[in-house]
């Protein structure tokens, strides 16, 4: 939403979440709001068709299902519907809350997807960030957003050092936000 909103350009959601129930028409509300195209779709092919002929769209975001970590069947045939396109960015979404050992075996189930960055969710579900720092620079993946709460898409923001320094360390950054020293 922030590249429509914030860039002004034409942005498709996609979604092939057909699992969660109302999972797409919450999506579709949202997309609505934002004055965002959407479309439901629940194969690899269709999507195929649609990164191949919505060529007026700017970005192209795929929702897909939640899928268990330790599922490897669901992990492989995600794998396989997003590999019927060319994509930049994936995100993996992790819990901030998970903890070290729960952090590397999910991030080593998703390697298969071959996620460019995570989004930590739950941001203001706990007060311990260590682990999941340390378990980020050990995989190399970067932190693309933060959510700290439940209000989409207000609580979604991108993630900066600064940000990130400051859940690690409190106090990191001085009154403002800004950095102190």
């Amino acid at each position: 939403m922030l590249c429509k909103l914030i860039l002004e350009t034409n942005v498709l959601i996609v979604t092939l979440d057909a699992a969660k129930v109302g999972g797409a028409d919450q999506l579709q509300s949202y997309a609505s709001i934002a004055g965002i195209q959407f479309r439901a779709i629940s194969t690899g092919s269709e999507l195929a068709n649609i990164v191949q002929k919505e060529t007026e769209f700017d970005f192209i975001f795929v929702d897909t299902a939640g899928v268990p970590m330790y599922n490897v069947n669901a992990i492989n045939n995600l794998s396989n519907t997003l590999d019927v396109i060319d994509i930049s960015q994936k995100y993996l979404l992790v819990q901030a809350s998970l903890s070290k050992s729960a952090l590397q075996d999910t991030i080593s189930a998703f390697k298969k997807i071959q996620p460019t960055a995570v989004i930590v969710s739950k941001i203001d579900e706990t007060t311990k960030y260590g682990e999941l720092v340390e378990v980020l620079a050990e995989t190399g993946l970067p932190i693309a957003y933060i959510a700290n709460g439940q209000a989409i898409p207000d609580d979604i923001e991108p993630a900066d050092k600064a940000k990130i320094m400051n859940l690690i360390i409190p106090d990191f950054c001085g009154s403002g936000g800004e950095n102190a020293g």
